[in-house]
């Protein structure tokens, strides 16, 4: 991160403007069943979606390394072939954090106020984390399969990203077709 700190605009920079443009977008044009904010409907959709997406970095970084390199001269030193990927998605546990705060600091900025208080935003936030690392591991695999970081991303992308749209993070299910709810 020191050497490329644009990295940490997936962590940092894309969860505001995701956050900002979904909630001012959708939000214009949602009713809520029932009532409600949509604002307090989106956050937690928000929140998964930027970590699902996030996760193409642990894809990408492992194809760029693979590539340049780096992958080989970590084999030559005595350690665990599992620490490489280990470290790499235990340090994307570290930034899914971060963009999970920074998507629900800038909810609480624009308006939303959790209904379960504290905790129940840390335990959301947690569940998200969890589900991050995990899928950390899927990209991870995909990084080592792939011959290019390009290719990686690209292929990430066409799986993961239409995930956030067929899902009921950001519209209720009531208003999709039959069949996608």
């Amino acid at each position: 991160m020191r050497r490329e700190p644009a990295q940490l605009s997936d962590a940092t920079v894309q969860p505001v403007l995701f956050t900002l443009l979904f909630v001012s977008i959708f939000g214009a044009a949602m009713t809520i069943p029932g009532g409600g904010s949509y604002k307090g409907f989106a956050i937690g959709g928000l929140v998964t979606m930027n970590l699902t997406t996030a996760t193409m970095g642990t894809a990408v970084g492992l194809s760029s390394d693979l590539a340049t390199g780096v992958i080989n001269r970590f084999r030559t030193l005595p350690m665990a072939r599992s620490a490489i990927l280990a470290g790499r998605t235990l340090s994307d546990v570290l930034s899914s954090i971060l963009c999970g705060s920074i998507v629900i600091l800038t909810g609480l900025a624009i308006g939303w106020r959790p209904g379960e208080g504290f905790v129940g935003v840390v335990a959301g936030l947690a569940v998200a984390v969890a589900f991050a690392y995990a899928l950390s591991w899927f990209t991870a695999c995909l990084g080592l399969m792939v011959s290019d970081p390009e290719s990686a991303q690209a292929i990430g992308l066409v799986i993961l990203f239409p995930l956030a749209f067929v899902s009921s993070c950001f519209v209720p299910t009531q208003g999709l077709p039959t069949g996608c709810g």
